[in-house]
């Protein structure tokens, strides 16, 4: 785990450096990162609406006679070389405009301009990582510093700031949060269609997560990159924000929960607003979604309840066989599998594909003395990824 700026300074953000080289940090305790590309003046909704909660956090805090934390924004703007005229004289009117806020609480990152676009290859997750990682360094990388990620087109509750200060720095708990999830709810801000269609996403969404909660699986959280918060300290720890084209939430969420436990992650009690709309931004995703339902290359639908049956099984025997093997000092690989046979056969199959007869009998080597941890560490490797793949192979089975 890296834990220190120059650590993660030096491993993490060659790729980031360029485009902050010439930035003065902001000072400040809680930082909101967005990424926009064509966004103007949507965005400006959204930093309305951020405006608006820190407003009434202060107003809250001077209530109480309490000292508000400092709130910074860092903005992204960010193209490719190859994205439309329109895009970028939509992002340089959009950094106009932002050159002419508070500069001691705002930040504007130009990854647009000519020489200074991101690569051909690089997407929704360098571009979130750049003003992650600015913010980071601008934080000095403690964990009484947050990080919140959101996107450009959402709003939030008037209590986002008020809840996000009782829950990481008055939170009277013994275990401190290290990283959270908001909830969040869809702005019916589309047409009639556009709306109906993201009601039942978000159902389906919601549903998704409900049910792998019940199976035992510690990855229900639903992957909504503006729901994301975690302390500077557990950023670098988790090795930061990834630079998936697509999905980048996805990825970043469980490498969060893979570096906190459940006394330290939680899903804290606000809502943000992402848009309904349509995207072209990235393959898959919210708006993705609502454009493939529309013409027709998508259906929403959940996996089928065997499934989830089939993976709180597995769950159930991988915590029995996790106890098993540190009582008796062995790991019992060959039992797992056979078990593993008789709850499913393509599971079965999944495991032997996957070489889990070795993969357990190394975690159980570097996990021998406490079941706890064993039984942890089955979860970092069967995690939300390989939870998925699973089930597409339960799934293509069926056909």
């Amino acid at each position: 785990m890296i834990h220190s700026v120059e650590t993660y300074r030096k491993k993490r953000m060659q790729v980031v450096e360029p485009f902050i080289k010439e930035l003065e940090f902001l000072h400040g305790d809680i930082f909101v990162c967005i990424p926009a590309i064509n966004e103007y003046p949507l965005i400006l909704k959204t930093i309305e609406s951020l405006e608006k909660a820190r407003a009434f956090y202060e107003a809250e805090c001077e209530k109480k006679c309490e000292n508000a934390k400092k709130i910074c924004f860092v903005i992204n703007v960010n193209n490719r070389e190859s994205h439309s005229l329109e895009v970028k004289n939509n992002n340089k009117k959009l950094l106009e405009i932002l050159d002419s806020y508070d500069k001691s609480r705002f930040r504007a990152i130009d990854s647009s301009s000519c020489g200074k676009t991101m690569s051909e290859k690089d997407g929704a997750g360098l571009a979130r990582k750049i003003a992650l990682d600015f913010a980071y360094l601008s934080s000095g990388g403690t964990k009484e510093s947050l990080l919140c990620c959101m996107d450009s087109d959402t709003l939030v509750d008037n209590d986002y700031f008020n809840v996000l200060d009782k829950a990481f720095f008055n939170n009277s708990s013994k275990k401190k949060l290290k990283a959270a999830v908001t909830d969040f709810s869809h702005k019916l801000d589309g047409t009639e269609q556009e709306n109906s269609i993201i009601i039942e996403y978000e159902s389906y969404l919601k549903n998704h997560a409900e049910k792998l909660k019940i199976a035992g699986s510690p990855w229900f959280y639903v992957a909504l990159g503006p729901t994301l918060v975690c302390t500077a300290e557990t950023y670098a720890a988790c090795g930061g924000m990834n630079r998936h084209m697509a999905g980048e939430d996805f990825y970043f969420l469980q490498s969060l929960l893979k570096v906190t436990t459940e006394k330290t992650f939680a899903k804290i009690p606000t809502t943000v607003h992402p848009s309904s709309r349509v995207s072209w931004r990235v393959p898959f995703g919210t708006g993705a979604a609502i454009f493939g339902t529309i013409n027709g290359t998508y259906k929403i639908k959940d996996f089928s309840d065997k499934f989830f049956e089939i993976l709180s099984d597995f769950i159930k025997l991988a915590k029995e066989i996790s106890e098993k093997a540190v009582k008796l000092s062995m790991p019992f690989e060959d039992e797992f599998i056979a078990r593993s046979k008789e709850i499913s056969e393509i599971l079965s199959t999944f495991l032997k594909d996957e070489k889990f007869d070795f993969v357990w009998q190394n975690l159980f080597k570097h996990n021998k003395k406490n079941a706890d941890s064993l039984f942890r560490a089955f979860h970092c490797w069967f995690d939300g990824l390989k939870t998925i793949r699973l089930f597409h192979a339960l799934e293509r089975a069926e056909k």
